[in-house]
């Protein structure tokens, strides 16, 4: 850094006087030169010295604050010990100079800089890293503290700002709101220093504010109806009810964003959330109008709660352009076993509790902890999600290797210490991973790990620390995200708070949510006609009532629905067993067959399409795939060999009752039945309205296919769906634990893992999210062709065997 004269040295200059005769003026008068031949440093950082003579003329020297506080004398220099503030201050030192009995003083303002204000070497680097801290909300409708960021700029740095329109945010952050919904406002900091070698350093970083209008109610109401819940638990809940509601009290590491700049620079937007030149989606396309199409944004990652995107510690960058833009194609596309996290220092929940490095090491913890058997700890040791290094073997110590298996032993024992999460300081830590992962897969998964508040969520528990009450309405979850639920009235209502704590709460105009807990449809319609809800469900039974209302909404949907079917029901308490037609696999195959889906999603659940595979219409294999993998060659050509064909939805009639003629005689000959018996399969449903809607469907449908359309020995077979509508709890339990003959299920999210989500359904893995017992999955023969991934290895191998990655290796050694 350079030594600045005027902060840190103090020239003593010493003039030469002669011996004092002259009367009592000149004596003053002398001292006067004296006192003004003084050095003092108007800004200071550190400790510094200052003379106690100047010939026979005497200086003793007062501070009126201890941030400068006077020392001692040593070789005719009095040292000032500096304590700096928190914020710069200015403070007064007084210098009293006596000779021959005058005494004369003087006071001096010194600047100590704030402990705010570092002191940094004026490199390049630091100058940008300057920049990368400045932190403006992305949204105001109040005056922008600028002063506040000039007082935690480093010493010695000078900061300028401008604006794109000074009528709206003027250079001294004064904020006017424009009279109509708003406007966005590009504001310019330059930050210039002056290095002692070297020419001076410039850098220029643009920052986008949008100002909301008067128009805009910043402190707005909504009224939205949530669902029943079953807990609030964020690692024990695999509700989607749940999620709607603690959705809004938690916070992620990083955000996804449209890509903005790449708008910005195409001339496509004048600042970020700028749709004007985004083509509406009912408007006819016009080549000339110089709008775009929404894929053109594509999505990007922006930074949440993180300070910077995560750092590989095998490429040693964490791959950003320079100040939050991400280069998405070296974070897609180079993998690592080691990733650093760096959090903001601005982080709290709701109640002021900081949230650093140890609330994660803590929230994690809680996942992996095997008392607990948290639904979501996988999420911390599949390699599908963050596979932490002995986080498996952390939760699962202890316990079977194989339950089927008693002479494979347990699990061995493994400490914390162990497992793949390494506390570097406060606000970073480390991520050990079992194998290497993308930076991108990172970001992606870590936003499916959330916070538990440690002293709430210990207070909870019950004496074993098994269950804890976190999550309950007498123990409700503390925010850290940009709502606080305030109230809840259990199965009745939530009444959320904006959380003014949250370091994003600009961004959020509504300051109250008003949240009745409605299960029927036709009421949540009802409610919102009567201008009591302000945003409602319209699918199904109402969709053709408000297909073509101005101000619907429609979105594609990562969510997709089954019929699960269980085996086995020995798991649960009800005491019955499977239907035996559901054992014939020739009559689950007709069951698929005897599924009208063009029916199903135009007359009882639209807007939706038919999924004939195992997922939906919008899942892909990776990110950067080029579309869904259900609509792929390879899944197309499968469907094919299989006699399944999209335009008909699957649906084949003739073919359903063949195989169910055939199965009905194979269980009569397994005296399943006897000849003639009517066969009966129980159909359960969560009971409420829309379900009770598709639950009627499935009756009516099945009967049509199946109900006396066969005979055996000249005898029409009788066929009943018996339904079994359950309390939301009562239907959990029965699903969790295999005890139903049908139901239907559905999962949501893993849109860029079509694979995983094949996974997610049927492997005992996710044993929390399996619906269904028997089918023996995991000894189902499994066969995949990787022809040309083994012959590059194999290739790789032969010419740079130094270079195979451990995976690499082991894909070698376990594919023929």
């Amino acid at each position: 850094m350079k030594k600045f004269l005027n902060l840190l040295l103090v020239g003593a200059l010493f003039l030469g006087l002669g011996s004092l005769t002259s009367c009592e003026p000149d004596v003053e008068a002398d001292i006067k030169k004296a006192l003004d031949t003084l050095s003092v440093p108007s800004g200071v950082v550190e400790d510094f010295e200052l003379p106690v003579a100047q010939g026979e003329i005497e200086f003793e020297w007062e501070s009126n604050n201890d941030a400068l506080k006077v020392g001692s004398v040593v070789d005719g220099k009095v040292t000032i010990v500096v304590t700096r503030p928190l914020d710069d201050d200015t403070y007064e030192l007084t210098a009293y100079a006596t000779l021959d009995g005058v005494t004369v003083s003087k006071e001096f303002n010194v600047l100590v800089y704030g402990t705010n204000r570092p002191v940094i070497d004026f490199t390049d680097e630091e100058m940008t890293n300057v920049l990368r801290d400045i932190d403006l909300p992305s949204r105001t409708h109040t005056d922008l503290d600028l002063a506040a960021i000039e007082r935690k700029i480093p010493v010695g740095v000078e900061l300028t700002w401008s604006s794109s329109n000074e009528e709206v945010i003027d250079t001294d952050g004064k904020v006017t709101r424009p009279t109509d919904l708003g406007t966005g406002v590009k504001l310019t900091a330059t930050i210039v220093a002056d290095p002692e070698d070297g020419e001076p350093i410039q850098k220029i970083r643009d920052f986008y504010v949008y100002v909301y209008g008067t128009e805009i109610d910043v402190n707005g109401v909504y009224n939205a109806a949530f669902g029943e819940v079953e807990t609030l638990n964020p690692l024990m809940s695999t509700q989607a009810s749940d999620s709607d509601v603690y959705g809004y009290l938690v916070d992620y590491l990083y955000h996804q964003d449209y890509n903005w700049k790449k708008a910005i620079d195409a001339g496509h937007a004048a600042y970020p959330g700028d749709f004007s030149n985004v083509r509406d989606r009912n408007a006819p396309v016009d080549p000339t109008d110089g709008k775009i199409e929404m894929p053109f944004l594509a999505r990007i990652y922006t930074l949440g709660m993180a300070a910077s995107f995560p750092y590989s510690v095998k490429f040693q960058t964490n791959f950003d352009l320079g100040f939050g833009e991400l280069d998405e194609e070296a974070s897609k596309g180079n993998q690592d076993t080691e990733w650093i996290i760096e959090l903001r220092k601005d982080l709290q929940f709701a109640d002021g509790t900081p949230i650093t490095a140890d609330t994660y090491e803590f929230s994690f913890r809680q996942y992996l902890d095997g008392k607990q058997l948290n639904k979501r700890a996988n999420y911390l040791y599949n390699s599908d999600y963050i596979p932490l290094k002995n986080a498996e073997g952390f939760f699962k110590q202890g316990t079977p290797i194989d339950p089927d298996d008693p002479e494979k032993g347990v699990w061995p024992e493994v400490d914390w210490s162990e497992v793949g999460y390494t506390k570097i300081d406060d606000y970073k830590f480390k991520l050990t991973l079992t194998g290497p992962k993308s930076q991108w897969h990172v970001m992606t998964y870590l936003g499916i790990i959330n916070l538990v508040h440690p002293e709430n969520f210990n207070n909870g528990f019950n004496e074993e620390r098994t269950i804890t009450s976190y999550g309950t309405v007498t123990n409700i979850p503390v925010s850290y995200g940009p709502y606080v639920l305030e109230n809840w009235e259990e199965d009745v209502k939530f009444t959320f708070k904006r959380n003014e704590k949250y370091y994003k709460k600009h961004e959020y105009t509504i300051g109250t949510i008003n949240g009745p807990v409605i299960t029927s449809q036709s009421d949540i319609i009802n409610e919102f006609k009567a201008g009591k809800l302000d945003i409602a469900g319209v699918g199904g039974q109402f969709w053709k009532e408000f297909m073509d209302h101005p101000n619907l909404y429609v979105s594609p949907s990562n969510s997709f629905y089954r019929f699960a079917i269980s085996l086995d029901r020995s798991e649960g308490t009800s005491g019955k067993t499977t239907s035996p037609i559901l054992l014939q696999n020739k009559f689950r195959r007709a069951l698929y067959l005897a599924t009208d889906r063009l029916d199903y999603t135009n007359e009882v659940q639209p807007p939706s399409e038919p999924a004939l595979g195992l997922l939906s219409n919008i899942h892909q294999v990776s990110e950067w795939a080029t579309g869904a993998y259900e609509k792929s060659a390879v899944v197309l050509n499968q469907l094919e060999e299989l006699g399944l064909y999209p335009q008909s939805g699957g649906y084949n009639i003739d073919e359903a009752r063949r195989l169910f003629a055939e199965a009905y005689a194979a269980a009569v000959a397994n005296s399943d039945y006897s000849p003639g018996q009517k066969v009966t399969i129980e159909f359960s449903f969560y009971d409420v309205e829309t379900n009770r809607r598709m639950a009627n469907w499935v009756k009516a449908q099945y009967e049509k296919v199946f109900n006396k359309t066969t005979k055996y020995e000249g005898v029409d077979v009788e066929f009943e769906v018996i339904l079994d509508p359950l309390l939301l709890e009562q239907f959990n339990s029965a699903r969790d634990a295999g005890d139903i003959d049908m139901c239907f299920t559905g999962m949501q999210g893993a849109t860029f893992q079509a694979t995983f989500g094949m996974g997610y359904i049927f492997s005992p893995t996710f044993s929390s999210f399996l619906i269904g017992r028997g089918h023996d999955v995991p000894n189902l023969p499994v066969t995949a062709e990787l022809i040309y991934l083994h012959d590059l290895l194999v290739q790789k191998q032969l010419e740079e065997p130094d270079k195979l990655e451990e995976h690499e290796i082991a894909f070698l050694e376990a594919v023929d």
